[in-house]
């Protein structure tokens, strides 16, 4: 009995010895070696296998698509962007603004002077006839403005009637005082001129404006003298 006890402790003590002894195993949860079973190919390991914990196959990895890289902006990287081949920008330059201009004054179409109203155009009268055009109005009209402004300065306007030198003198006579005639009219009608400053008469084609060509319409005209 004894021997057989002995037999039995000295079994149990090599086993403990043999097991010490015996290269260290891994094992996984199942308690089955790691290298149980067929082992894999050297250079191929299994599918997922080989993977840390969370992390995805690379053929998995491969098949996502990148997300795109935005570009970088100059100095995005805390680096001053360097600007070369600029030319310098001028100063801006100040325009003087001119405040409340002064108006153009307009030249006066009638001057007054010692003797006459001297008109800037004449007023003129068609061919063979004393009825006053319309810019011969237009013309009669800045002549009462000045006859008004200048009322108390003279005595009288004389109105003096002229005609080219075609037709006969006495018919030219008579048509000159009746252009005369016709600028008194209106002066008296029409811009209500105090008819005792005006006087009027006629000269016929002896006093030509133009000589050097006795049919020019410029002989057909009025002028106004100043009696002070």
């Amino acid at each position: 009995m004894k021997k057989i006890m002995m037999s039995g402790i000295s079994l149990a003590a090599l086993c403990v010895v043999a097991v010490a002894c015996a290269p260290e195993e891994t094992f996984r949860s199942t308690g089955m070696p790691s290298n149980f079973g067929a082992s894999p190919l050297p250079g191929n390991p299994p599918n997922g296998l080989d993977q840390q914990p969370g992390s995805l196959p690379s053929s998995t990895i491969s098949s996502v698509p990148s997300a795109p890289v935005p570009p970088r902006e100059p100095g995005s990287n805390g680096e001053t962007p360097v600007v070369t081949g600029t030319e310098p920008v001028p100063a801006p330059v100040a325009v003087p603004v001119q405040v409340n201009p002064a108006p153009s004054q307009a030249v006066p179409r009638v001057i007054v002077k010692e003797d006459e109203l001297v008109i800037k155009d004449e007023v003129l009268f068609v061919f063979d006839g004393s009825e006053l055009t319309h810019f011969a109005e237009i013309l009669l009209d800045e002549v009462a403005k000045t006859i008004q402004a200048e009322k108390g300065k003279f005595r009288q306007i004389q109105v003096l009637g002229h005609t080219d030198q075609v037709g006969d003198a006495d018919y030219n006579l008579k048509l000159s005082r009746a252009r005369a005639k016709a600028v008194c009219r209106y002066l008296i009608r029409v811009k209500k001129i105090d008819a005792n400053l005006l006087s009027f008469d006629g000269f016929g084609a002896s006093r030509l404006k133009d000589r050097s060509n006795p049919e020019s319409e410029v002989n057909r005209r009025v002028e106004f003298k100043i009696v002070r």
